[in-house]
């Protein structure tokens, strides 16, 4: 709500004089603002050469939670719930539904490669300090075991250790 009323404050500036007409400027001009800093982000993964395959490899590795899924998915949402409230991991996200580049397809069909199945296999998809987890349920089973908790904790030491 604060950037909604500072757009306001400053479509009011440019000389809308009726606030009626600059409220219902602040949402499109706000969806534009965002859709320009995805596609600037897509972009800038693309020029960097990352295939989906390397991009997709290089999260496992380098973050702590990694989940692919889609958007509208509700075991996805509940997956990334229980990585941010229950292990106090923000997960990092590729939503393949929401990909401005249009590699959605092509991750989802290395995932087939990668996790050697013979069909796509569902979402979401989750890694826990570079380990693969599973789905929902498994993240869960591992969660209640205590599992991922030492897994987390191993990688957070682990971490540590070579920044001394």
């Amino acid at each position: 709500k604060l950037w909604a009323r500072s757009l306001a404050r400053c479509v009011h500036r440019l000389g809308y004089k009726d606030v009626r007409m600059a409220r219902s400027l602040i949402y499109p001009v706000g969806l534009l603002l965002l859709a320009l800093c995805g596609i600037a982000f897509t972009s800038a993964e693309f020029n960097r050469g990352l295939s989906p395959e390397h991009m997709v490899d290089d999260m496992i590795q380098n973050k702590m939670a990694f989940i692919i899924s889609k958007s509208y998915c509700q075991p996805c949402h509940r997956a990334k719930r229980m990585a941010w409230d229950e292990l106090g991991v923000k997960p990092d996200v590729i939503e393949l539904d929401l990909r401005r580049i249009g590699d959605g397809p092509a991750i989802h069909r290395y995932l087939k490669v990668k996790l050697d199945t013979k069909d796509l296999p569902p979402l979401p998809q989750v890694w826990i300090a570079g380990k693969h987890v599973g789905g929902e349920e498994e993240m869960r089973k591992l969660l209640d075991s205590g599992e991922l908790k030492q897994w987390v904790d191993a990688k957070r030491n682990a971490e540590n250790k070579s920044e001394l």
